[in-house]
């Protein structure tokens, strides 16, 4: 909208001609929450996190904090935006949000364990065993141990099924 563009443009010119690091530095963690939060451009969001990072390097403990919640949140739209391609039956999507959300967080357990339900529902079945189990390995929750117990199952291995079952409960 037209006060987003507005506030975008301040926060650019304050970012270029501001004469205190901290004003530069905040400028840019506000453009990146714009352009997550209100415009929904998750790219922009990075490029603004990107140069917080690399122009301010010894940032202020709040900084580094607002930074990360930041950083946590596109992690969070980037894997919803994945699930629901999955839940869409859109694998092709789902797999290639999922691959380049890896890349960039490659801890996620909860999108090891979505790349896990692609490759079931193609008959991939020693992949599915592979992302599940390092899914459940990095984020042992009920989605992660429900995935792995039924990829188990769908394998034989029905002691393994039952454990991971219990524990998705």
């Amino acid at each position: 909208s037209k006060e987003y563009k507005e506030a975008l443009n301040r926060y650019q010119e304050v970012a270029q001609k501001a004469p205190e690091d901290s004003w530069k530095a905040l400028s840019e963690l506000e453009q990146g929450g714009i352009y997550l939060f209100r415009v929904g451009d998750k790219e922009k969001a990075r490029e603004h996190l990107d140069k917080l990072k690399e122009k301010f390097p010894k940032m202020s403990s709040e900084f580094k904090l607002a930074q990360e919640r930041l950083e946590e949140l596109i992690q969070k739209s980037l894997r919803e935006e994945g699930f629901r391609a999955l839940a869409e039956g859109r694998l092709d999507a789902a797999a290639e949000i999922f691959v380049n959300h890896l890349k960039k967080f490659p801890r996620d357990g909860q999108v090891h364990s979505g790349l896990g339900s692609i490759h079931l529902l193609r008959g991939s079945l020693s992949q599915a065993v592979e992302e599940a189990e390092r899914g459940y390995g990095l984020q042992p929750d009920e989605y992660t141990a429900s995935l792995l117990g039924y990829v188990y199952e769908k394998i034989g291995r029905l002691k393994e099924a039952e454990k991971y079952y219990g524990i998705g409960v």
